[in-house]
């Protein structure tokens, strides 16, 4: 079975989200959210510092459906 890591780096490790920092925290996020996916995302980052990177990511004009979705 593929580690969630792995998997996430497949999803979204080429996406084009307008800096290869919000790429890798969209790697980071797809592996923590499928590592826990019952959890919610401060739950699922770790930390008050993850989660507040992770609604930082989120809240970029960059980071649509149509971006992370895009290479599927």
């Amino acid at each position: 079975m593929e580690d969630a890591g792995s998997w996430a780096e497949r999803q979204w490790g080429e996406v084009d989200l307008g800096n290869h920092r919000r790429t890798r925290r969209a790697v980071t996020m797809g592996a923590a959210m499928a590592a826990q996916p019952a959890a919610g995302l401060p739950g699922q980052m770790g930390s008050w510092a993850g989660a507040k990177a992770a609604y930082r990511l989120l809240e970029r004009p960059e980071v649509t459906l149509e971006a992370v979705t895009g290479q599927h």
